[in-house]
């Protein structure tokens, strides 16, 4: 018992492995959520066609009379969010950078609610405090989310049951980085700002979906705890003809 225990401490680099019921629960949570924003969206792009997806931003929705639909998508998103936030805390525990970046993407996910709750201002009407604080939690939600894909990359190297996550969450922390200093650019020149942060939001709704399945996802624990069980298996010598 103590050799099977020493090995999973070994094959996790100290981290927990939960892949239990809830586990997965909360993996299917998160993806529901990303989907019910997907969909909104959608839906909105539709019925907001007066919205100039190249000029305006997501949080514009929220104007009008369809504020409502956008509002319950934003909450969706966060609780889907922070659902995908409790399945790598269990998966991956809180030490070291693994458990760093658990806690930057919980607080991303946080900021969706800060931001739905705080509605933007419309187009033309002076800054007020609502808005100030909507601006704030956006931005900062995408900042933190950024953050939290980069040290969660580091942490997946040294993690055998995520390397095959790996180069999602790299690449998807490149495009993201880029799709954000494109924004900042966009807003600073007046260029196409809501198309830059409409490919900052789709990056990283990919990765959030993507990685709620893979916590959704079944896995043998024998794998989980020693990647290297299949090729390190006994042989069992040749089957007799009559087997």
């Amino acid at each position: 018992m103590r050799g099977l225990r020493a090995r999973w401490r070994a094959a996790t680099n100290g981290v927990s492995v939960k892949n239990d019921g809830l586990t997965r629960a909360f993996g299917v949570a998160g993806a529901l959520g990303v989907l019910t924003f997907w969909t909104a969206l959608a839906l909105l792009h539709a019925l907001r066609a007066d919205l100039n997806v190249l000029d305006t931003y997501v949080s514009d929705y929220a104007n009008g009379s369809w504020g409502t639909l956008f509002t319950l998508a934003v909450f969706a998103h966060g609780a889907g969010n922070m659902a995908i936030a409790a399945a790598l805390y269990r998966k991956l525990g809180r030490r070291g950078l693994a458990g760093l970046g658990v806690l930057a993407f919980g607080v991303a996910a946080a900021g969706f609610f800060v931001a739905g709750i705080f509605p933007t201002d419309p187009e033309g009407v002076p800054r007020s405090i609502p808005g100030v604080v909507h601006r704030g939690a956006a931005t900062g939600s995408f900042a933190i989310e950024l953050t939290a894909l980069l040290v969660l990359a580091l942490a997946f190297r040294v993690l055998p049951a995520w390397r095959d996550h790996l180069r999602v969450t790299v690449s998807a922390a490149v495009a993201a980085a880029l799709a954000l200093a494109w924004l900042v650019l966009g807003i600073s020149i007046d260029w196409v700002p809501g198309l830059a942060e409409r490919a900052a939001l789709g990056t990283f709704t990919v990765w959030e979906f993507s990685t709620a399945l893979h916590l959704a996802r079944p896995m043998a624990l024998r794998t989980a705890v020693d990647p290297h069980y299949e090729a390190n298996k006994p042989d069992p010598g040749p089957r007799s003809a009559d087997t």
